[in-house]
């Protein structure tokens, strides 16, 4: 998934850089921007197990025609864990789609999970 490194020098400057999977940080990477001295820390951050959400659009299109154009499928998966996730089973508009995902941004994954499972717009359309 990737990782935050947090750089500092010997005159205390700091930087960050973000690189994918498990790389770290080369030699340029390493040197800072203001001194061009090595860096004498190194230190990786994981990210956060938070939700990502995904919007998938809805439309279909057959000879020509197309439907649920201005639809979407909200998906959220956990940032560290990909297998696991939730989908919502109906689609949504854009507003609807934006408005429940800003219910679960910066929300720790189990958080986010409770969230969906009492939110969702899926919800809502099985108790009518």
């Amino acid at each position: 998934m990737g990782a935050w490194w947090r750089m500092q020098c010997e005159d205390a400057h700091l930087w960050e850089i973000f690189l994918e999977g498990d790389a770290e940080p080369n030699e340029e990477q390493l040197t800072c921007q203001e001194d061009h001295q090595p860096a004498v820390t190194a230190t990786r951050l994981p990210l956060a197990d938070q939700a990502t959400i995904t919007f998938i659009p809805a439309t279909w299109e057959l000879e020509g025609s197309k439907g649920h154009s201005d639809q979407y499928f909200v998906a959220m998966h956990s940032s560290k864990h990909a297998e696991q996730s939730h989908r919502l089973t109906h689609p949504v508009t854009w507003e609807e789609a934006i408005k429940f995902a800003s219910l679960l941004k910066g929300i720790p994954w189990g958080q986010a999970t409770r969230r969906w499972e009492r939110l969702s717009p899926d919800r809502k359309k099985q108790r009518n």
